[in-house]
C-alpha cells in the first residue's frame, strides 16, 4: 500500500511500529490510547506529518528527527521527559506534550513555525526557550510551576494564554500584546490587571481565585465578551458599565453585593452570581438579553426583577432562604429550566420545588392557583432516633393517649393522622406523625420518605449513645449516635425543615442531660426553625407541653403554602377516603367490608376524572406527583400496575411484615436475600390480599428499594444480603487490606474510581445494588454492601463496595463512607468499551444519588 496517506488504530493493541512495512506517501498516523512504547520505526514514514499518540507508556521520542515533514505532534499524557528529539523539525506547528515528564522547554527554541503549545500538567518552571518565537498564537502552561511571563513580551503575535494554576504574580509582560484575544490566569497570586489596560482585542478573561480587589483596570477593554473573577474579593461592578460587548460575567464567591453597573449590558446573556452576599436582583431589569442566571445560596429576597426578561431560559437558585415572586414569573414562555431545590418560594409548597428541574410542576401549580387559592394547613412530623428508645410513647402521649410500658417496637413506617394546637391562637392543625422504626435495617428505606416538608423531631438518650448492637426482641441492630440521625436529616431532608431534639425517658429531672452545644455545632448549615434541648418522658409527662410549644414554633417558621381551589377539593375527596377507612377500621378491625376495601387504592383514570369534577386542574399528571410528594398519597409513574395507593398505613404494614416476622426473616437471610413472589404469598400474604394487592406491595417495594426484581423474575431484598462477598467473588478482586477497603492492587488494564458519599449509612449502595441488579440480576453477585456485575456484551466485569472510612479520617469527614468502582475486561475487550462499561456504572451511582438528594464528589 505504498499511496496510504493515513492510518487510525486508537485503542488497539499496538506496542511497537516495527511490524509496518515501508509507507512513503503516509502522512498522519493515529495511535493514541495503545500500548505504543516506543517510535522506533519511524523511519519507515518519511513523509509522516502529523502523529497522535496520547494516552501510551511511550516513554521517549527518538525517532522524530527521521520525520523532517513532521508538523502536528500529541504526546500528551505519556511518560515523556525529554523533547530533545524534536530540535530538528523545522515545520513542527503544533505540539500538545501535557500531563508528562518533561521539565525543559529547552529544545523548542527557535522554531519557527510553532504556533500552539499545550504543556499543562508539567514540571516546566521556565518559559525562556519560548523567547522570540515568531509565530507561536496559543500556549497553555497551566498547572506548572512557572512564577514568570517575562519571556512572552518577546512572542509577538501570541493570542490566547492558558497559565491558571502556576505561580505568577504579575502580568507586566502582556502589555505590550495587543493581538491578545483570551487570557486565563485563575489560580495566581495576581493582584493588579493594569496590564491588560487597553489591550484592543481581548475578549475572554478568567482571573477566578486570584488576589484582586477591583475592576477598574478593565474599563479600556472594548471587546471584552467573557469575564470570570470569581472567588476573589471584588465587590464593585461599576467598571463594566463601559463593557458593552460582555455576553458572560461569572462573580461566584466574590464580595458582590449589588448588580449596579450591569443595568446597561444589553447582551448580556449568563450571569453567575453563586454564594454571594447579594440580597437583591434589582438591576437585571434591563437585562433584555439575559438567558441564564445562576443565583444559588445568596440572600435574594424577590424575583421580581426578572419578570420583564423576555429571553430567560434557565433560572438556578438553590437554598435562598424565603423568596416572593409573581406566579406570572413560572408562565413565561422562554422558561424552560428552574432548579429552586433548599429555596422557600412564598405561597408554594415544598414538593412542588423537589425535582432538579421544577418548571412544569411549578406552572401547573401557579396555573391552578385561580382567584381563590387556599392555604394547605395540613404538616408532617417525622420521628426519628434509636430503636427502644421511646419515639413511640412519646407519640401516644403527643396523640392524649396513656404510657405503655410494655409496648413492642415499631416496625417499619407508622403514619399516624393527629390533630394538634400548634396554629395560631391555638388552631387545631392535622398533623401526620410518621413514627419511623430504629433499627437499622429500615434505615436505608426510610430516607426515601423524608425529601418532603415536614417537621423532623429526632429523639435520643445518653444510654443509646453507642454504636453496640443490640438485640430489639430478636432482631440484632445497631445503635447510632446523635449526630448520626442529624446527618442523615442533612442530607435528606433538606437544610429548612424545622429540627426539634428531644431527650427521652427523662423520668426525672436530674436524668436530662444538656448537648445543645454539640448539637447546635452539627446544624450550623440549617437555616430552619431549631429547638435542641428538649427534656421529656413519656412516662410522667414531663416536657410534652413544652414540646407541643416546640411544635407551635416550628409550625409558624414553615412557609404557608397556596394550593388552587380545584386541587384543594381533590386533595380533601382524597383525605375523606382515609378518614373512612380508618372509622371502618375502629368498627371491623381489619377485616373490612369490600365497599371499604376498594377506597384503599384507585385507578390514574379514576384520578383524573376526580380532577376533571374537581374543575381548575390544568395538569392532573403533575398534580398526582406533588400529592405523593407531599405524602398524601403513594405513586411512581410507570409503576404500582397504575394504582395510586391511598391508604399508605395498609400497604406499609403488608410490605414491612417481611422484616419483622421471625420466621420471614430467617428465610430471607438463608437464602442470601432472594425470594419469589410465591415465597413472600406463602409466608405472609395469601391468607390476607389478593394476588393483585400482591403484586401492588412487590411494585411498591421495588419503588422504595426494599427489593428488586432480577431478570428471571426473582427478587433480592438488600437488607438481607450477606455481609460478606461470596469468595468466588473475593477472589475476583483480592486487596492487601481486606475486602470492603480502599483498593490498593491492580489487575493489568483495570480502572478504579472512589467516590465519598456524605453518609455512613447504606442507603446509596442498597439503591445502586437495586438500579444495577435489575440489569444484571443474572450475571450479578450481590452483598450488604456491594455488588460484582459482569456484562457480556462489552465483555467486562465490574464490582462496587462501601466501606467505612478509616477511624481518623471518619471522625473529619462528618460521617462519610468511600464507594469503589473497578471494572476490568473479560478476554479482549477493548478500552472502549472497559471506558463505557466504566461509565454506565459511575452514572448508576450519579442517578441515584441525586434522586436521593446526595451530593457526592469523586475523590480520585
Amino acid at each position: 500500500m505504498p499511496r496510504l496517506k493515513e492510518i487510525w488504530c486508537p485503542q488497539t493493541e499496538i506496542e511497537t511500529l516495527e511490524g509496518l512495512r515501508q509507507l512513503p506517501s503516509l502522512e498522519k498516523l493515529n495511535c493514541c490510547a495503545t500500548q505504543l512504547n516506543s517510535l522506533e520505526g519511524l523511519k519507515n514514514f518519511p513523509s509522516l506529518s502529523e502523529l497522535i499518540c496520547f494516552s501510551t507508556p511511550l516513554r521517549g521520542l527518538d525517532g522524530l528527527e527521521n520525520l523532517p515533514r513532521l508538523k502536528v505532534l500529541d504526546c500528551s499524557g505519556t511518560r515523556v521527559s525529554d523533547l530533545a528529539p524534536l530540535r530538528g523539525l523545522p515545520l513542527l506547528t503544533v505540539l500538545s506534550c501535557s500531563d508528562t515528564e518533561i521539565s525543559d522547554l529547552g529544545p523548542l527554541r527557535g522554531l519557527p513555525c510553532l504556533t500552539k503549545l499545550n504543556c499543562s500538567s508539567t514540571r516546566i518552571s521556565d518559559l525562556e526557550p519560548l523567547r522570540g518565537l515568531p509565530r507561536l498564537r496559543k500556549l497553555d502552561c497551566c498547572s506548572t510551576n512557572i512564577r514568570s511571563l517575562g519571556p512572552l513580551a518577546d512572542v509577538p503575535v501570541l493570542a490566547r494564554l492558558s497559565c491558571s494554576g502556576a505561580a505568577i504574580a504579575d502580568l507586566a509582560p502582556l502589555a505590550n500584546h495587543p493581538g491578545l484575544e483570551e487570557l486565563l490566569c485563575s489560580h495566581n497570586d495576581i493582584d493588579s490587571l493594569a496590564p491588560l489596560k487597553g489591550l484592543p482585542r481581548l475578549s475572554t478573561l478568567d482571573a477566578g481565585a486570584t488576589k484582586l480587589t477591583t475592576l477598574s483596570e478593565l474599563e479600556d477593554l472594548p471587546l471584552l465578551s467573557r469575564l470570570s473573577f470569581s472567588n476573589t474579593e471584588i465587590d464593585d461592578l461599576r467598571p463594566l458599565a463601559a463593557l458593552q460587548n460582555l455576553s458572560y460575567v461569572n462573580c461566584y464567591s466574590a464580595r458582590v453585593t449589588s448588580f449596579e453597573g450591569l443595568e446597561g449590558l444589553s447582551r448580556l446573556v449568563t450571569l453567575n452570581c453563586d454564594k454571594t452576599p447579594l440580597t437583591s436582583l434589582e438591576g437585571l431589569e434591563n437585562a433584555h438579553a439575559l438567558e441564564r442566571l445562576v443565583c444559588s445560596e445568596t440572600k435574594i429576597s424577590s424575583f421580581d426583577p426578572l419578570l420583564p426578561l423576555p429571553r430567560l431560559r434557565i433560572l438556578v437558585a438553590e437554598h435562598c432562604g424565603v423568596v416572593s415572586v409573581s406566579p406570572e414569573l413560572w408562565l413565561k414562555p422562554s422558561l424552560k429550566q428552574v432548579e429552586l431545590y433548599g429555596t422557600n418560594l412564598k405561597g408554594v409548597p415544598d414538593e412542588v420545588l423537589a425535582e432538579e428541574n421544577c418548571i412544569y410542576e411549578l406552572a401547573a401549580h401557579c396555573a391552578d392557583l385561580g382567584e381563590n387559592p387556599e392555604r394547605l394547613s395540613d404538616v408532617k412530623l417525622m420521628v426519628l432516633g434509636n430503636g427502644r428508645v421511646g419515639k413511640t410513647q412519646l407519640v401516644r402521649r403527643l396523640q392524649g393517649k396513656p404510657y405503655q410500658s410494655d409496648s413492642v417496637s415499631t416496625h417499619g413506617i407508622m403514619v399516624q393522622p393527629t390533630p394538634l394546637p400548634i396554629g395560631e391562637g391555638g388552631e387545631i392543625v392535622p398533623v401526620k406523625i410518621w413514627d419511623f422504626g430504629g433499627q437499622d435495617m429500615y434505615h436505608a428505606t426510610h430516607a426515601l420518605f423524608y425529601r418532603t416538608r415536614a417537621t423532623f423531631l429526632v429523639c435520643w438518650h445518653p444510654r443509646f449513645e453507642n454504636e453496640e448492637t443490640v438485640n430489639d426482641e430478636g432482631f440484632l441492630s445497631r445503635n447510632h449516635k446523635l449526630t448520626y440521625w442529624l446527618q442523615n436529616i442533612r442530607q435528606f431532608g433538606g437544610r429548612n425543615s424545622a429540627i426539634l431534639v428531644a431527650q427521652t425517658q427523662c423520668d426525672s429531672a436530674c436524668e436530662a442531660e444538656q448537648e445543645t452545644a454539640k448539637i447546635a455545632s452539627r446544624l450550623e448549615y440549617h437555616s430552619g426553625y431549631k429547638k435542641l434541648d428538649l427534656a421529656t418522658s413519656a412516662a410522667t409527662g414531663q416536657g410534652i407541653e413544652a414540646l407541643i410549644a416546640a411544635l407551635k414554633m416550628a409550625y409558624s417558621s414553615i412557609n404557608p403554602p397556596l394550593i388552587g381551589p380545584g386541587r384543594a377539593k381533590v386533595k380533601r375527596l382524597l383525605e375523606e377516603r382515609l378518614a373512612r377507612i380508618d372509622e371502618a377500621r375502629e368498627v371491623h378491625g381489619e377485616e373490612l367490608p369490600e365497599p371499604v376495601q376498594a377506597l384503599r387504592t384507585l385507578t390514574v383514570d379514576e384520578f383524573k376524572d376526580l380532577c376533571d369534577d374537581a374543575g381548575q386542574i390544568s395538569d392532573p399528571d403533575m398534580f398526582l406527583k406533588f400529592l405523593h410528594d407531599a405524602g398524601v398519597v403513594f405513586w411512581r409513574e410507570g409503576s404500582l400496575q397504575d394504582r395510586i395507593i391511598v391508604d399508605q398505613n395498609w400497604a406499609l404494614e403488608a410490605i414491612y411484615a417481611l422484616f419483622n416476622r421471625d420466621h420471614c426473616v430467617a428465610h430471607l437471610r438463608a437464602a442470601g436475600g432472594r425470594f419469589t413472589a410465591a415465597d413472600v404469598g406463602r409466608w405472609l400474604w395469601d391468607k390476607d390480599f389478593s394476588r393483585r394487592d400482591q403484586h401492588l406491595f412487590l411494585a411498591m417495594m421495588e419503588t422504595c428499594g426494599i427489593c428488586f426484581e432480577a431478570p428471571d423474575r426473582s427478587y433480592f431484598a438488600p437488607e438481607f444480603l450477606p455481609e460478606e462477598p461470596s469468595r468466588e467473588v473475593q477472589k475476583n478482586w483480592p486487596t492487601a487490606l481486606g475486602f470492603g477497603t480502599v483498593v490498593q492492587i491492580f489487575a493489568p488494564r483495570e480502572r478504579k474510581i472512589v467516590f465519598r458519599s456524605p453518609v455512613e449509612s447504606r442507603t446509596l449502595i442498597h439503591a445502586v445494588i437495586c438500579s444495577l441488579g435489575r440489569l444484571y440480576g443474572e450475571t450479578g453477585a450481590f452483598w450488604a454492601t456491594g455488588l460484582q456485575v459482569r456484562d457480556d456484551e462489552l465483555e467486562c466485569v465490574g464490582m462496587i463496595a462501601q466501606s467505612t472510612l478509616p477511624a481518623d479520617v471518619r471522625r473529619q469527614s462528618d460521617g462519610e463512607s468511600a464507594i469503589t468502582i473497578r471494572v476490568r475486561p473479560l478476554r479482549h475487550a477493548n478500552d472502549e468499551n472497559l471506558e463505557l462499561f466504566l461509565k454506565r456504572l459511575c452514572d448508576a451511582i450519579a442517578n441515584r444519588a441525586e434522586q436521593l438528594g446526595l451530593e457526592i464528589r469523586r475523590s480520585q
